[in-house]
């Protein structure tokens, strides 16, 4: 009774392991999404289905015919929406990334309009820190993009190694920063900053940063039919108001996903950390980001106040643009 609402509602619990019990019961009787709309104002399908699995690396097969022509094909990588094969380009003469649509979730119609969306986020935007789309098309009715291929890692597995020192970062964030800038400024909305959709080329010493992954990406203006809450990005780098599932968000949601990720790069680790996705969801809701000089302290105070206005559970709060906040971490 009165104790399981106290431990709902009081800001004191939520995260805690009373609070982590409590919202698996709630999970397993149903009335979860009841409780999350109704007191935490959780609009987004959060507990997604999970997609076919996927088959054995050996037994995919490419649509070999219609890039007949291309040279020295191999799968690179594989997601829940999309295969990514490397190639030798006929006419270009440079290797390429070819992402074609899982043949599995072609006909998902959400899974559709994701890919489309990626497509017209793409096509409009000439960025060096954005990866570039060079064509566009459809094999047995499953759409791709051929995009400039690149030879480096995900700026995750570079943080395998440990977190960054803060020039080391910079290095990073103020290439990103431009690019999310850039943008904002031509009207899409990334909704997935992350280092997961961030690749790092290595051009003669220098790190080249290069976002990626615009699946979730929202052109300003489009009217495509997707629903607001089944749209989540990734539960540990959303925005307050893409988690209130809001139909005018703007560029401060990527900002917010900046600082999240700002403060996984230095510290090494996520500011919020929780095994149930409904206490993590509430976390970015209602709770204040932990001090990052708690966990490295000679991290000077400009950088904690520059994180912590990042990630403003308010829009209105944050840094306007994401090099105004880059900025404000290097001074």
């Amino acid at each position: 009774g009165s104790a399981y609402w106290l431990a709902c509602t009081n800001h004191q619990f939520n995260g805690s392991p009373i609070h982590d019990l409590l919202y698996s019961k709630l999970n397993r009787y149903g009335l979860q999404k009841l409780i999350d709309r109704h007191f935490y104002h959780i609009y987004i399908d959060y507990q997604k289905h999970p997609h076919a699995a996927l088959p054995p690396l050996e037994q995919v097969e490419f649509p070999h015919a219609h890039f007949s022509e291309y040279k020295n094909m191999q799968l690179a990588g594989r997601g829940g929406m999309a295969e990514v094969y490397k190639a030798d380009h006929p006419t270009l003469k440079r290797t390429v990334a070819v992402k074609i649509m899982r043949e599995s979730i072609q006909d998902d119609p959400i899974m559709r309009l994701f890919f489309e969306r990626e497509t017209r986020a793409l096509s409009r935007l000439d960025h060096p820190n954005v990866i570039k789309v060079l064509d566009v098309g459809r094999v047995d009715d499953r759409p791709y993009l051929v995009m400039e291929f690149v030879d480096g890692p995900i700026l995750s597995a570079l943080l395998a190694g440990g977190r960054l020192e803060l020039n080391e970062a910079l290095a990073i964030l103020k290439p990103i920063g431009a690019a999310l800038d850039y943008l904002h400024a031509h009207h899409v909305i990334h909704r997935d900053v992350k280092p997961g959709n961030i690749l790092v080329e290595d051009r003669n010493g220098q790190r080249r940063p290069i976002l990626t992954d615009f699946g979730l990406a929202k052109v300003l203006g489009d009217t495509s039919l997707i629903s607001q809450s089944a749209v989540a990005g990734t539960l540990a780098y959303i925005a307050p108001e893409q988690i209130e599932a809001q139909k005018h968000i703007d560029g401060r949601a990527d900002i917010y996903a900046l600082g999240v990720m700002t403060y996984q790069l230095l510290s090494g680790q996520l500011p919020f950390q929780f095994e149930n996705q409904g206490a993590l969801l509430i976390a970015h809701m209602l709770h204040a980001p932990p001090d990052i000089r708690e966990r490295v302290s000679e991290l000077a105070d400009s950088v904690s106040r520059a994180i912590q206005r990042a990630m403003s559970k308010k829009p209105v709060d944050r840094f306007a643009t994401a090099g105004e906040f880059v900025g404000a971490l290097a001074s």
